[in-house]
């Protein structure tokens, strides 16, 4: 079977130590990390999938711009448990949200202003395909 069209990876080191912090490899909405698949990307939210085969399944709920808001997940009793809540300035910085259950925050997703994908690099730019946007100031940058 050939490999999908669209292919994204993502290596990040740090300077010192040059220690491997982030290593995700994405074939359209498949994600691996670390060479294991990690999640499954669909229009409604994500799936996380742990290492002994169990599966997770997130859901967004956004706005009519179609910012993540919300990210939700059911229960053992398909009662829906917020993992997290995003609030954003203006130009689409986000900024701190309080959460009812804070320790609930296992999976984090990385989908924020827009639904471009939030880069863990210093600024927290997001990922506009040709170029990165840095919502601290409100511009674009190459």
């Amino acid at each position: 079977m050939p490999l999908p069209k669209l292919h994204f990876d993502y290596f990040w080191f740090m300077n010192k130590t040059h220690t491997l912090t982030v290593d995700e490899h994405y074939y359209d909405e498949l994600m691996f990390s670390f060479g294991k698949p990690s999640r499954i990307s669909h229009g409604d939210g994500y799936i996380a999938l742990s290492d002994n085969g169990g599966a997770t399944f997130y859901y967004y709920l956004k706005d009519h711009l179609g910012n993540v808001r919300s990210v939700i997940l059911p229960d053992a009793n398909n009662q829906p448990i917020v993992s997290q809540a995003n609030d954003y300035f203006p130009f689409g910085m986000s900024f701190e949200s309080t959460l009812p259950n804070p320790g609930i925050r296992a999976n984090y997703n990385k989908l924020k202003y827009n639904g471009k994908e939030e880069q863990e690099m210093p600024g927290k730019w997001l990922d506009y395909g040709a170029r990165f946007y840095d919502a601290q100031i409100g511009r674009f940058s190459f």
